[in-house]
């Protein structure tokens, strides 16, 4: 058993005994613990370990009382010997052992402070030999606690510590953080987090900075800036106004000079095309600078300094509400009820109590830009895309995010969801900013083509088939109506204001109200992008959605995306939602009906949705039944709105994120240096991710993205990052020791730098080896990618049989080869020749079966299948495509099955 104490990691232990997310009370997690079925069986043991071998309680009761089980004065030392000897009070002393702390709740007719948790369950582990592992995860919602929860967290931690192993999961900010604010109350913290940063991801940038920067000047004061940032950015007038200095001095810190922050490769500057002018972004070499400052001066207790400047100016509220809010849901009526400008669904589906927050006036905030290559790359035009995508909260829950891309004409809008409502006023207030009619639906695009004609011309029109809210005859002006919006959306933050004051009769009719309300504006204006032939995304981010979100929480979101979807859907000009599913009569009446074509009887969704989080694919089956199921008025035309439901990217996908950053940076993507990424990544947000550390071309711009630069990206990935899809965190380390040493490592050292066993290095080198993803030299092992040196600069080393062609050249190589290949180094040349072994008899089947053969033979296989297709490339062998799962939206109209079957018919 490992020894009791606290122990800072950024990576969760392999198999902890309970792990547990610091969003809550220091109550409620203690009673998640004390809940869990395998800190019970271990608790139980720790009893019989303390008094198991005495057969008079009362002796049993002694022992626990001088081993320093004191709580309740003593009373609760009776209670426990019971779980040493089965008897009827056994199940009810662990379910006591969650209500200690715990409001309006007794142990054995004691009312019970939460601190006596120290003297009664830990102090029985505390005394026994057992120490088990636990896992506490400490991110930005830990942050948002109150300050007095926070306290109380920190000491549940250290009582924890003197009795368990404590692991506490947190990046280096969070460490830093934790270091800072609570070395008084967590043992062995501030020592941990001074520890330094390992020599072998120290690249030679940050040796130069570390060398002409002042660690208290004002440029390492900009990186610190930029790293509290979300987005890891901020524009040039936001640091400005964070410096009380002149312009120059600042620009100067960024861009002029050897010693300039840009010089150094810390930091990069772009220009945006939208507001702010320039930006400023944070790149990984100016996070392991900060990393490497804060380990040096922690133990001369200077840590303080991490956090000194003031943070940006802001008007958001960051005030909580009560914590009934997020309890509460819309009633049944008001989820189904749907308005003028929108429909939907409410409440607090997905929030965790006294989590759930929507004050008044949040700033929309600009996306990351590799956030944005991520899901730009990811939509699929006129479908969900779910992205099983693990994610971090956000600083600020209800912050919405914006970002325009002005060379592909493409919006951006999203938000962390926490249930219905809070979404869609993200979604709203996104679309609705100022910025929007600014850069995007600006007064030339509602003056000019279709928008501008139909504005002009037919207001009418726009009112009755595309519902466009907010619109009257004399507000069919460019400026009037914009002014219509931007008072709408004002409207919709007073409303959020009132529902956190509580000025409301009934809380939730007026959150269905808000809801409503959000979703007409939202609705509105993407109509409005779509006449102007502007692309849109929007984006839901679940950072909780595989521990939060059961099938109640799931079923909500179903529900308000399948009813977003409609609204934001079309036939012709006519609105999908006002024609198939709009309940009240006299809204139908008003509608202009659609003339249906029954050779083309579909609509369309405008644009696309992007939902990521982890395990969010789990919702792709209850979407496309909620959205294929919805009931449509008799009465309503004969189209459907076929849209389709993704719950998995592919090299597609990954290809177009890699070429937005690439876009961004100033240089060409090759098919090669995107199969790499695509192949050794989970998601295109892990390759975009990648790319974003990578410095922009100034010099050769339109240059090639060369291989030793996706070494370099992929390194300064998270570790479970790579590979993600073989669920083997060992191999995910090891390549990643691979990717960040610049030299080859020999077994031991590999094992020692990847934190694996030896048995582990040896089975995945192996593995690895086959498949040509490493090769083994004098020196020992190295990955198949250039070094990010300067002999290696530029280099072409990859496996193989990776394809360097483009998409149209025709590849003699196959997929199944490369298998038989890999089968042939990893197996007995025994087995490999007998064609009755289960494995190497699949290599004797015809070429079309080889691959289903091998997968069967073999059960780590087929994710390997997967990574050698993304690689080879186009295949001849290949087989159409499967069609994408779709649900639709409507009624298949009768013409359309007629015509089928006449066609069907004539063949």
């Amino acid at each position: 058993m490992p020894d009791a104490g606290l122990t800072l990691t950024q990576q969760p232990p392999l198999s902890p005994l309970v792990e547990i997310h610091a969003d809550d009370t220091a109550h409620r997690l203690w009673r998640q613990i004390a809940l869990d079925h395998d800190f019970q069986r271990e608790f139980v043991a720790a009893v019989d370990d303390l008094v198991g071998e005495l057969d008079h309680r009362t002796a049993r009761e002694d022992r626990l009382r001088e081993a320093g089980v004191t709580a309740l004065s003593g009373v609760y030392a009776g209670m426990v010997p019971s779980l040493a000897h089965t008897d009827a009070q056994f199940f009810e002393v662990l379910r006591q052992n969650a209500q200690f702390g715990t409001p309006g709740r007794s142990i054995a007719g004691w009312h019970v402070e939460f601190e006596e948790v120290a003297d009664g369950p830990l102090a029985v582990l505390r005394e026994s030999d057992r120490t088990p592992t636990i896992a506490v995860r400490i991110d930005d919602a830990f942050g948002e606690l109150r300050a007095e929860y926070r306290e109380d967290i920190a000491w549940l931690l250290a009582e924890l510590a003197r009795a368990v192993d404590l692991r506490i999961i947190a990046t280096g900010r969070w460490q830093r953080r934790l270091a800072r604010e609570y070395r008084e109350h967590l043992p062995a913290v501030s020592e941990q987090c001074s520890a330094g940063l390992s020599e072998n991801t120290i690249t030679q940038r940050i040796e130069t900075a570390h060398d002409v920067l002042d660690p208290d000047g004002r440029k390492v004061r900009i990186l610190r800036q930029l790293a509290d940032e979300a987005s890891e950015t901020l524009s040039y007038n936001e640091l400005y106004a964070l410096h009380q200095t002149t312009k120059g001095a600042v620009r100067q810190c960024l861009t002029t000079g050897e010693s300039s922050l840009g010089e150094l490769g810390l930091v990069e500057t772009f220009s945006r095309t939208t507001e702010n002018g320039n930006a400023v972004e944070l790149l990984a070499a100016g996070r392991k600078l900060l990393d490497r400052l804060d380990a040096e001066i922690g133990r001369q207790q200077r840590l303080e300094a991490v956090v000194s400047e003031p943070g940006n100016p802001s008007d958001d509220s960051r005030v909580t509400p009560p914590a009934r809010e997020g309890r509460h849901r819309p009633t049944a009526e008001a989820e189904a009820c749907c308005a003028e400008r929108g429909c939907g669904s409410g409440g607090g589906a997905g929030a965790a109590p006294d989590r759930h927050r929507l004050p008044f006036h949040h700033q929309v905030r600009s996306a990351a830009r590799h956030r944005y290559a991520a899901a730009a790359g990811t939509a699929t035009d006129g479908g969900i895309t779910l992205v099983n995508h693990p994610i971090g909260v956000k600083d600020d829950r209800g912050e919405p995010h914006w970002y325009y891309d002005h060379d592909a004409d493409r919006l951006l809008v999203g938000g962390e969801y926490d249930d219905p409502m809070q979404w869609w006023v993200c979604i709203a207030l996104a679309l609705a900013n100022p910025r929007t009619f600014r850069h995007v639906l600006t007064p030339d695009r509602f003056e000019s083509g279709k928008l501008g004609d139909l504005l002009a011309n037919h207001a009418d029109l726009l009112r009755n088939s595309r519902c466009l809210g907010y619109l009257k005859d004399a507000d069919a002006t460019a400026e009037d109506y914009t002014d219509a919006l931007l008072e709408a959306a004002e409207d919709l933050s007073e409303l959020t204001r009132d529902l956190h004051h509580e000025n409301y009769e009934d809380c939730n009719r007026f959150r269905g109200d808000i809801l409503r309300e959000a979703q007409g504006l939202a609705g509105t204006i993407v109509h409005l992008l779509d006449l102007a032939d502007v692309d849109v995304v929007r984006e839901a981010r679940i950072p909780r959605f595989s521990r939060d979100f059961g099938e109640s929480q799931q079923s909500d979101l179903a529900e308000t995306l399948s009813v977003g979807a409609s609204i934001q859907s079309r036939y012709g000009e006519s609105t999908a939602y006002r024609q198939l599913l709009e309940s009240r009569e006299d809204k139908r009446e008003s509608a202009i009906p659609p003339t249906v074509d029954a050779d083309d009887p579909f609509g369309e969704l405008i644009g696309s949705f992007v939902v990521v989080g982890k395990s969010v694919d789990e919702l792709a089956d209850p979407l496309r039944r909620r959205l294929s199921n919805r009931d449509i008025h008799e009465d309503a035309p004969e189209f459907s709105v076929p849209i389709s439901v993704e719950e998995t990217t592919d090299r597609s996908q990954t290809a177009q994120a890699v070429q937005i950053m690439c876009r961004q940076k100033s240089i060409r993507p090759t098919r090669a240096a995107t199969s790499m990424l695509a192949a050794l990544t989970g998601t295109p947000y892990d390759a975009a991710r990648a790319l974003h550390n990578l410095a922009s071309e100034t010099k050769a711009p339109g240059r090639t993205l060369r291989l030793d630069e996706v070494r370099y990206g992929l390194s300064v990935l998270e570790p479970t990052r790579l590979l993600s899809e073989m669920g083997k965190p060992a191999l995910s380390k090891i390549v990643h020791a691979l990717l960040i040493a610049q030299t080859p490592l020999v077994q031991r050292d590999l094992a020692e730098r990847a934190d694996v066993s030896a048995r582990s290095v040896r089975t995945y080198t192996e593995r690895l080896a086959a498949f040509d993803f490493i090769q083994q030299t004098e020196a020992g092992w190295r990955f198949a990618l250039p070094f990010h040196t300067d002999e290696e600069r530029g280099e072409g080393i990859l496996p193989e049989f990776v394809s360097t062609g483009d998409d149209s050249t025709a590849t003699t190589t196959f997929a199944r080869d490369v298998l038989a290949e890999a089968i042939y180094d990893l197996l007995d040349p025994d087995r490999y020749a007998d064609p009755d072994d289960l494995l190497g008899g699949a290599l004797f089947a015809d070429p079309g079966e080889v691959i289903p053969a091998l997968r069967e033979g073999c059960d780590w296989l087929d994710p390997w299948i997967s990574i050698v297709r993304t690689l080879v490339g186009p295949e001849l062998e290949t087989q159409v495509p499967a069609p994408r799962a779709t649900a639709a939206i409507g009624i298949e109209p009768e013409q359309a099955s007629l015509t089928a079957a006449a066609a069907g018919g004539a063949d």
